[in-house]
């Protein structure tokens, strides 16, 4: 990421995405939460993440399409009509203004 964070994407121990500083080792969690399926990751895998040119973090699950600011502070669902919201997104790539899935 831009500032130098690393993003990982949990597919074990409760899902969710570590945030990690590497200049002060410290980190950050992104959880996991079943009852908030619109603004909470999912528990189940995190396949990847791209970094659009307006610093949004796009992230793909097992579970749909999210997205969160570099802090990891909100991470609503993006709905991708008429895609089922809940269809997993293994693989993206953003370029430009366009998000590829």
């Amino acid at each position: 990421m831009p500032d130098g964070s690393i993003w990982l994407g949990l597919s074990s121990s409760g899902g969710g995405v570590n945030i990690i500083n590497p200049a002060t080792t410290q980190a950050a969690w992104l959880a996991p939460d079943v009852n908030k399926p619109e603004t909470a990751l999912p528990t189940v895998g995190v396949y990847g993440f791209a970094l659009t040119k307006d610093n949004t973090v796009m992230i793909g699950t097992d579970r749909g399409l999210y997205r969160s600011d570099l802090m990891g502070r909100q991470v609503p669902r993006v709905a991708l009509p008429p895609r089922d919201p809940t269809t997993a997104v293994t693989a993206l790539l953003a370029v430009g203004d366009t998000l590829w899935l």
